[in-house]
């Protein structure tokens, strides 16, 4: 009998039986986590865009989160939850959301203060 890791049920084991009826969990993963994260020289991916650093507002301050508008969302292909890469003098990583009304078109990226420390943005 198959068990679903993310509900916590046992299937009846059928022919071809590859998902959890409840929960959809696919009991075979395509792929294999991974621990660690690659360095971005190991890949061919890599997309820069060059964003002016602004204040988040006072609600997103602490939750590294990067808020991007969405012509670089759609040029890096780049989906909201995502993590990117910030790269001043040194590089971090945050999590993407998309931008406030007020910044689209504008090329702002809205950074809290911790993230603009790691990426020792000045």
């Amino acid at each position: 009998m198959p068990f679903c890791s993310k509900c916590g049920r046992y299937t009846e084991e059928g022919s071809g039986v590859r998902f959890c009826p409840y929960c959809g969990t696919s009991f075979y993963p395509r792929h294999k986590l991974e621990k660690g994260v690659k360095d971005t020289d190991e890949t061919n991916f890599e997309k820069v865009v060059e964003l002016k650093v602004a204040e988040p507002k006072w609600w997103d301050i602490n939750t590294r989160i990067a808020r991007v508008d969405s012509k670089s969302l759609t040029k890096l292909n780049l989906s909201p939850g995502e993590v990117i890469k910030i790269i001043g003098r040194r590089s971090t990583v945050a999590t993407v959301q998309p931008s406030y009304k007020e910044d689209e078109g504008k090329g702002v990226i809205r950074i809290d203060y911790e993230v603009r420390k790691n990426a020792a943005y000045r």
